[in-house]
């Protein structure tokens, strides 16, 4: 059985929802944020809403957890096609399974 989580509802069965960390206020924002440079408009994601963050080294690291019973995952971002000139726009991604190493982006 293939089922969709989506980050803001979660799992549509059990209502599990992946885990932004840090938890620290500001650094993670939905697509109601007023303060982002970058707006990707909601009908291109899953159930109409996606979860943004900017890297800042201070913070030491980013991640989402999703805990999982399966044989197989797949995820989907949304990237920033020509954002503005004085953005970053780079998406880099690691892809642990288990605690272990499986991909990156």
């Amino acid at each position: 059985v293939n089922r969709s989580i989506d980050d803001t509802f979660g799992d549509s069965v059990t209502g599990q929802k992946p885990v932004f960390l840090p938890t620290t206020p500001g650094v993670w924002a939905n697509q109601s944020c007023t303060g982002c440079a970058i707006h990707p408009p909601t009908s291109e994601a899953f159930d109409g809403t996606y979860t943004a963050t900017t890297y800042n080294s201070t913070l030491g690291y980013i991640s989402i957890t999703f805990d999982f019973i399966g044989t197989a995952v797949y995820i989907f971002f949304i990237l920033a096609n020509n954002p503005p000139s004085r953005i970053t726009g780079i998406t880099a991604a690691n892809f642990t399974l288990d605690g272990a190493l499986v991909g990156n982006f």
